[in-house]
């Protein structure tokens, strides 16, 4: 009857990493604004604007937002897509791997980019 469960708890704990992340994330992206100017960083890691040039775009941050909040959704989904099921085996089940297993890579490349 534990079927379901284990993706569940691996989903949880991968949504807290990217939870915590994606926060850092939205913080870089809010303190690199015009409007802060807190932090730069430099030009290989930013994009300019075709309409300023002179505009630093975190990109990296923002494709890491994004991805992990993602990967905070996941939990939802498996809880959603094991709800209604029985006791036993369903093929339903094969379907979870197909959202959680490609989650600890986008993970690790989420970290990789924010160790730069």
């Amino acid at each position: 009857m534990s079927r379901g469960k284990n993706e569940q708890i691996i989903a949880s704990s991968l949504g807290n990493l990217a939870f915590t992340l994606s926060k850092f994330a939205m913080d870089i992206c809010l303190y690199m604004s015009q409007n802060f100017d807190f932090i730069s960083f430099p030009e290989e890691l930013t994009t300019g604007s075709s309409i300023m040039p002179h505009k630093k775009n975190p990109d990296v941050f923002e494709l890491i937002r994004s991805y992990c909040n993602r990967i905070k959704a996941l939990p939802n989904e498996i809880m959603l897509m094991t709800t209604n099921l029985p006791s036993g085996y369903h093929r339903d089940l094969q379907l979870l791997k197909e959202h959680l297993f490609p989650a600890f890579g986008q993970l690790k490349n989420c970290i990789e980019m924010a160790s730069l």
